[in-house]
């Protein structure tokens, strides 16, 4: 908490993570109990931190990414790339 906080209408929004691959891409995770997915607070925040990732993407020339993922997507044999694939929200 607090290390990067993403400005939404209900407040402010840490996310649960924010991961640099090897490639140079960044993506901002989050991950939710797959009956919190379409929570209103829940969508104000991805649609906060799509828009954040927009603008990190322009100022930095970089790619960034959001993504939502349900809980129940993620198993100790679940690599990244499996992880990033089952996101139910998503930018580019």
């Amino acid at each position: 908490t607090g290390q990067l906080s993403i400005a939404y209408k209900g407040g402010n929004y840490n996310p649960d993570f924010v991961i640099e691959t090897k490639a140079g891409e960044f993506f901002v995770l989050e991950i939710k109990a797959r009956n919190e997915i379409s929570d209103a607070d829940v969508i104000a925040k991805a649609t906060a931190a799509i828009a954040w990732c927009g603008a990190m993407a322009s100022a930095t020339g970089k790619s960034w990414q959001y993504k939502l993922v349900p809980h129940d997507a993620i198993n100790p044999s679940t690599g990244f790339k499996g992880v990033i694939s089952a996101a139910v929200v998503t930018s580019a």
